[in-house]
């Protein structure tokens, strides 16, 4: 049996990629180019972007979902009419998305890294554009940036994955893979950049969104680092929710009301898009000290699976168990039963195999309103019976 690599062979391997100029590159993609191509056109019809987006059904489908999700009116059926609801610069995203989310949403040893990354891609363009017009930036350029400015990642991991082609990657912890990353990231970034002749203010989103925050940077750099930040802070703040944004003192109050709506809808994108569960994977379970939690015992029902049941809560993360795995790194909806019942979005931070088939850790995602005050109700009530058990 091959040993696995060290990460000095990865680089190596990697270094030799960019040199000879064979990473592998996705091509930008051709509906958005298309319909980018049409935009420019006073005179475009909803009769040829119908034309452009048709041929691509999962595209199509995506923009008849985002009409019914946004319609106010009556449902519609047709390609056309959903393309005159939500107009050229909302299919633009969708086809952006659809076309690099296979890259992004791919299995493979590194998989719930990549996943990861792309899910924060995807919050990161649509709380951009939310946040764009009252710093005087285009949404729609804020929106790109946003999809854009980490793919040099997802590009990476890829390349890393394309060195276990030829010799096992060492198994290590995330943390290790993630700084591995962050090392090469900003110059493959810069290639793919290159590749697709991003303009220069998206190359340079790319080239210094990691600057450290008191660098001076562009609005538009600016703007993702802020968004970055709040992502980061939902992430961490799970049990806490969209209150946690307080932290960012550039966002005013009606901002932080609009990135908790925001998050709501790209969790209900993301969860409607399939994700790969890997087999194998290079990354290390790492076993934290867990917060304090409590045993509780309902069911959980995930959309196409079977159902799970919840084993412990605790403020941040619950766990459940069932026969099926969840794509770690990734958003998924699932509905508590407990009472009353609650329906969540919430990210899947790990899936290991158990016994019983795999044991899973969730954490809700953007809680607000209603559904934080249930959410808190639900921790207490575990709390005060394990309490009146002892």
């Amino acid at each position: 049996m091959t040993p696995p690599a060290s990460l000095a062979h990865v680089e190596h391997a990697l270094v030799e990629r960019l040199r000879a100029n064979v990473l592998r590159i996705p091509p930008y993609p051709a509906v958005a180019t298309k319909l980018e191509r049409l935009a420019r056109d006073p005179h475009h019809t909803v009769e040829q972007l119908a034309q452009v987006v048709e041929k691509d059904p999962a595209i199509a489908a995506a923009v008849v979902g985002r009409a019914n999700s946004a319609a106010n009116g009556r449902p519609v059926t047709t390609l056309a009419e959903s393309l005159q609801r939500i107009g050229v610069e909302q299919t633009i995203q969708i086809a952006m998305a659809m076309g690099l989310g296979k890259t992004g949403t791919a299995g493979g040893p590194l998989g719930a890294m990549r996943r990861n990354t792309w899910r924060c891609a995807l919050l990161a363009a649509r709380f951009a554009h939310e946040l764009a017009p009252k710093r005087n930036i285009a949404p729609e350029t804020a929106y790109l940036a946003g999809l854009l400015h980490d793919f040099g990642a997802v590009v990476l991991i890829a390349g890393i994955e394309e060195v276990a082609h030829e010799v096992p990657l060492p198994t290590l912890p995330e943390a290790q893979w993630q700084a591995f990353i962050a090392r090469h990231q900003v110059q493959v970034g810069t290639v793919v950049a290159a590749h697709w002749n991003l303009p220069a203010t998206l190359a340079d989103v790319i080239a210094h969104h990691h600057d450290p925050a008191n660098v001076e940077a562009a609005p538009l750099t600016q703007l993702i680092k802020t968004v970055d930040r709040a992502i980061a802070i939902l992430d961490r703040s799970a049990g806490t929710g969209v209150a946690a944004l307080l932290e960012i003192p550039e966002l005013v109050t009606t901002e932080r009301y609009a990135l908790g709506v925001a998050a709501h809808d790209v969790g209900a994108q993301i969860a409607s898009l399939s994700a790969a569960v890997e087999t194998t994977t290079a990354i290390e379970i790492d076993v934290e000290p867990e917060e304090e939690a409590w045993p509780v015992a309902f069911e959980v029902k995930v959309p196409h699976h079977d159902a799970y049941t919840a084993s412990t809560i605790s403020p941040n993360t619950f766990e459940i168990v069932g026969k099926e795995p969840l794509a770690a790194g990734w958003l998924v909806n699932v509905t508590l039963g407990c009472e009353p019942p609650l329906e969540l979005f919430v990210n899947v931070k790990s899936c290991t195999p158990c016994p019983e088939g795999h044991r899973i850790v969730l954490a809700p995602f953007a809680l607000g309103g209603e559904l934080k005050v249930h959410w808190m109700a639900l921790i207490d009530g575990a709390r005060v019976e394990l309490e009146d058990v002892a």
